[in-house]
């Protein structure tokens, strides 16, 4: 009897217990794959917020960021602003981000090859951070457009960008790479380019021109939407 009345003290004191036992025994059995979307999040929020029911803060983030991509490159302002969602497991959600980009990175045979912007802005994402600070990245590829390396050519808050072509050719020579693109990243606006933008993507296109490198694209990327100077018809080449 006293057992009995132990289990159901705790159950009381631990709101949702029998479902995290649940979702681990499921994760462990058959995988990520066998779990919802809003599980996945629930199970990794079930490390950073005890004794709730995590359940309701799970698919409030996946309904608020749109899927369980949009959780992980949410920052920590989009997350913790979800009733129950506070700084630790922010922090333990960009954790996973941050983790699994560096595993992507360095997993043997993870060479991508890109074909056209949105191939770009998937492997940026995936590969970069779009939600903190400002950034301006260049990414070098070789003749059969397979991505050699990438390089942050400047990273601030938001304003104004010089942008050298010179780092740029320096990076390319390095890489030996056949062609270029240079990504604009903004973290909480939309992908307008700014009133430089295109100078600067021609001024770039002739100095690479010059040394026989393409320039595939210069993209504007938001957490939601981006901008193609080349689908939108800026480059000549």
């Amino acid at each position: 009897m006293a057992k009995k009345n132990s289990a159901a003290s705790t159950a009381k004191a631990h709101p949702g217990g029998n479902h995290r036992k649940r979702l681990r025994e499921k994760f462990c059995s058959a995988g990520i794959t066998a779990l919802h979307d809003y599980e996945v999040v629930e199970f990794l929020l079930t490390y950073a917020i005890a004794r709730k029911d995590v359940k309701p803060f799970a698919k409030e983030l996946i309904k608020k960021c749109g899927g369980l991509a949009g959780v992980f490159e949410a920052d920590a302002k989009t997350l913790t602003s979800v009733n129950g969602v506070g700084p630790g497991a922010a922090l333990l959600l960009g954790l996973i981000r941050g983790v699994a980009k560096e595993y992507l990175k360095e997993k043997p045979g993870s060479v991508k090859r890109i074909k056209n912007a949105r191939d770009a802005v998937n492997f940026i994402k995936a590969t970069a951070n779009v939600s903190e600070l400002e950034s301006l990245l260049a990414l070098y590829f070789n003749a059969q457009n397979e991505v050699l390396g990438t390089e942050t050519l400047l990273m601030r808050p938001p304003g104004r960008y010089d942008m050298r072509a010179g780092t740029v050719i320096k990076n390319a020579f390095r890489y030996n790479a056949r062609s270029v693109m240079v990504a604009h990243l903004l973290p909480d606006e939309p992908a307008v380019p700014n009133q430089h933008a295109r100078v600067a993507a021609e001024e770039l296109e002739r100095a690479l021109s010059t040394i026989d490198i393409l320039l595939h694209d210069y993209l504007v990327i938001s957490q939601k939407d981006y901008f193609s100077a080349r689908e939108n018809g800026w480059l000549k080449a």
